[in-house]
């Protein structure tokens, strides 16, 4: 493994642990106003945690490719929050 890419990856699994700390036991309500941006910000969530298992691996093109539906999903979920909590289910949610 590339001695500068071992650190980062070593972040990227302290992240992905304390996301996980802080997830544990967390109740949220499936509302259709969280919903949507809710599954994006989880979907993004995940890739990060594939990224990292994938960069350990050595297995370098999936985790780009990751990247840009992790950035999507990120994107969209930002994007849908709003949308979702102002105006309820009626247009996007």
């Amino acid at each position: 493994m590339d001695i500068e890419l071992k650190p980062v990856l070593q972040k990227a699994f302290e992240l992905q642990q304390w996301i996980e700390i802080q997830q544990d036991g967390l109740e949220i309500k499936a509302d259709n106003a969280v919903r949507v941006p809710g599954a994006l910000f989880d979907l993004a969530i995940e890739y990060q945690a594939g990224i990292a298992h994938l960069c350990m691996g050595r297995i370098y093109g999936p985790a780009f490719a990751l990247v840009r539906a992790q950035f999507e999903a990120l994107v969209r979920g930002v994007l849908a929050s709003p949308f979702c909590n102002a105006r309820g289910t009626q247009t996007l949610c």
